[in-house]
């Protein structure tokens, strides 16, 4: 039985006629020129669906502009936080949403009451996303909100983290979750540019199922994007250092924070409303980009006890960047 495949020719054909983040994924990790059997089937259909659309994809854009984008994991509405119930934090999230005023806004951990709630002080912006545990409103969203005035929407979808992706409310791998991906393709109203955007939230529990679950993301992005303007957001549960993230910047994609030239606030996103030790804080929610993007600045604003409750467990990640 053949379990390698020798792919050197099919490699310069791939990077002559495809953009390299679309391919690296499939190079492995020490940039061997040999793939396994099962990634070489993952290759060939990628490749042939690229092939047949390479004339729709878009290119970086020509015009530089300036953006905002925010991910923010703002914890669910549940009794058991206590203190830091949504209806405490939820003034300190108006007050900040209102403040930030993003030109794009990425959610993770979002009930349908709390994105009613947010909506208030989102007017001029409009969301797509759907609860993953019926694609529809029971359970988490991991919304994305654009300002209508600046973008409008051409697609966008959700699909499930797992084996099988349109299953949505199926639990993936050893995710102790159902998990989902929530993606769309904008067009900037003023010069017509194209945008893809895709905001998820990993296992927190399942290791397989966060590593199973990035490959499946990045297979997706190929397939879905309308351009090479790509933004990859959400609360991955998963440090720099692991292999979630290695399959991300290999792939092609830019962490924003390790590349911006300005850096402020905190360097760790999750703190358990402030309860986790600070030796045991990491940066668990990231904005990545394809290299179209120029990063300006990252601000992970430290997090604040305010009327004896905090805004969320995380803190939010906040991106300047042109493109």
């Amino acid at each position: 039985m053949i379990d390698r495949i020798d792919i050197k020719n099919f490699k310069s054909i791939a990077l002559a006629s495809m953009p390299l983040g679309h391919v690296n994924v499939f190079i492995g990790a020490n940039g061997s020129d040999k793939l396994n059997i099962l990634e070489a089937k993952m290759f060939v259909k990628i490749f042939l669906s690229l092939t047949i659309s390479l004339f729709s994809i878009g290119t970086c854009s020509a015009t530089a502009y300036t953006i905002k984008v925010i991910t923010f994991n703002i914890g669910g509405d549940f009794i058991a936080n206590g203190p830091n119930q949504w209806k405490n934090r939820k003034p300190m999230m108006m007050q900040f949403l209102s403040k930030e005023a993003p030109d794009i806004l990425c959610v993770q951990e979002a009930l349908y009451n709390q994105l009613n709630d947010l909506q208030m002080s989102l007017q001029m912006y409009e969301m797509v996303g759907v609860g993953r545990v019926d694609g529809k409103k029971k359970g988490d969203f991991n919304s994305i909100y654009y300002r209508k005035d600046k973008f409008e929407q051409i697609n966008s979808g959700t699909f499930c983290l797992s084996e099988k992706p349109d299953s949505i409310g199926r639990l993936g791998w050893d995710a102790k979750y159902p998990r989902i991906a929530t993606w769309i393709n904008l067009r900037y109203v003023e010069t017509g540019d194209i945008v893809f955007i895709l905001n998820t939230h990993l296992d927190n529990v399942g290791k397989k199922a966060r590593v199973e679950g990035i490959k499946l993301i990045l297979e997706k992005i190929a397939l879905l994007s309308k351009s090479d303007n790509i933004l990859l957001t959400g609360d991955f549960n998963d440090v720099e250092k692991s292999k979630v993230h290695a399959l991300a910047t290999q792939w092609g994609l830019v962490d924003t924070y390790l590349a911006s030239p300005k850096k402020k606030g905190v360097e760790y996103s999750f703190h358990e409303f402030g309860q986790k030790e600070m030796k045991k804080r990491y940066k668990l929610d990231y904005v990545f980009t394809s290299k179209c993007f120029e990063i300006l600045s990252v601000n992970i604003p430290k997090e604040r006890l305010k009327k004896g409750a905090y805004i969320s467990d995380h803190n939010p990640v906040i991106v300047k960047m042109k493109f």
